[in-house]
């Protein structure tokens, strides 16, 4: 089965193998109300009736830095390295508000009311088919996310994402503003540099 292979300016950090997974996902993101710039997402899960259902999450605290350069590639076949971690291993206190669980208008209406903590992203994806697209967060954008995601109904694949947003299309009331959508194979390999704003 493949494999999602995440490097921090040619560092390997992360290698999953999806032969034990339902969905695996690697990739960026950046929100212009988080402390970190931007940073990276990396998470595997498995579902179904009959087997153990779990999420495993890895990198959780890197953040990812104008002039440095996150890649993903998709290998043909590798272990995976190291193991992730379980939510009740990443955080063994619970987190502030957990106990009380709140509606999506509710979040939203408290996130359009946190201050702004940077003045927003400009970033660089070459996918490796000779079409490199530049982009940068408008004024009223909120951040950016870039995503590769792999599932089992197209084993030999993977999903390519980068899109920005706004607080609107968070309520669902328009469209996400999308950079570039595309497909992945096994060899390829995506290089994501983020630049400064």
């Amino acid at each position: 089965m493949p494999a999602l292979r995440v490097s921090l300016d040619g560092t390997i950090l992360v290698t999953i193998s999806t032969s034990d997974f339902d969905v695996v996902h690697a990739g960026v993101s950046g929100s212009r109300m988080r402390g970190d710039p931007a940073e990276l997402e990396i998470h595997a899960a498995r579902f179904g009736e009959n087997r153990e259902t779990y999420v495993l999450a890895w990198a959780t605290e890197v953040a990812v830095l104008p002039g440095q350069t996150v890649s993903i590639a998709m290998l043909a076949q590798a272990d995976t390295s190291p193991a992730g971690k379980t939510i009740e291993e990443l955080y063994r206190e619970p987190l502030p508000g957990a106990s009380t669980p709140k509606s999506m208008e509710q979040m939203l209406a408290e996130l359009a009311m946190q201050p702004l903590q940077h003045e927003g992203f400009a970033f660089r994806l070459d996918t490796g088919k000779g079409d490199a697209v530049a982009g940068k967060t408008s004024p009223d954008e909120l951040g950016f996310s870039l995503g590769v995601t792999w599932v089992p109904e197209q084993p030999e694949r993977a999903r390519i994402s980068l899109h920005t947003y706004t607080l609107q299309n968070l309520h669902g009331k328009k469209p996400m503003n999308y950079h570039r959508v595309e497909k992945m194979q096994c060899g390829d390999e995506i290089r994501f540099d983020m630049l400064a704003p």
